[in-house]
């Protein structure tokens, strides 16, 4: 759908991105705003970080919600940040991208591309890494030493904090193979 008057930028064409999606999130925050961020990759091999507001219109004339991204940002990412192998983010700050290499995590601003902080973990290389959907200061991370014999895991709870730095608050080895998603069923004393 095209964008109404006012909506359209010079970031992106959001009507033709000419990329294929690496990874993509859309949060919404404590403030209501729907924050959209996608890894995008070029015919060239380069990688993008597109980052937009989702909005919502309702067309009176057709009787339909029509949603639209307002493009805020894109910024490249280089180095081992363009060859991760996962991302995350947080809707606690939605300017924090987290990637992951081998067995280390770094968080990148999308605003400058600055390097915020990096986490080193032992187990193998990371798998998975998501944040949790009820608490979005905590993140579930997965590793395997590549094996995919069950029990050659371990799945580490991390715990962000305001400035972007991850900590260890749990660790559990054993527990797992190969991990492609994380289902967190809580219980009564969580």
């Amino acid at each position: 759908m095209p964008l109404s008057d006012g909506y359209g930028n010079g970031f992106f064409d959001h009507l033709n991105v000419g990329m294929d999606l690496v990874w993509g999130e859309n949060l919404v925050t404590a403030d209501g705003q729907s924050y959209v961020k996608a890894v995008m990759r070029d015919d060239e091999g380069n990688v993008f970080v597109l980052s937009g507001l989702k909005q919502n219109k309702f067309d009176f004339e057709t009787y339909e919600s029509l949603y639209y991204i307002v493009p805020t940002g894109k910024l490249q990412l280089t180095g081992d940040a363009s060859n991760a192998n996962c991302y995350a983010m947080s809707g606690i700050d939605v300017n924090f991208l987290y990637y992951a290499t081998a067995n280390t995590i770094t968080c990148v601003s999308t605003i400058t591309g600055n390097v915020v902080s990096t986490i080193t973990l032992d187990g193998g290389n990371i798998d998975h890494m998501e944040f949790d959907q009820n608490d979005a200061s905590r993140m579930f991370v997965a590793l395997s030493d590549g094996s995919l014999k069950p029990n050659s895991g371990t799945v580490y709870y991390l715990c962000m904090s305001t400035n972007g730095q991850l900590s260890i608050e749990k660790k559990f080895d054993g527990i797992c193979g190969k991990v492609v998603d994380f289902q967190v069923n809580y219980g009564d004393n969580d």
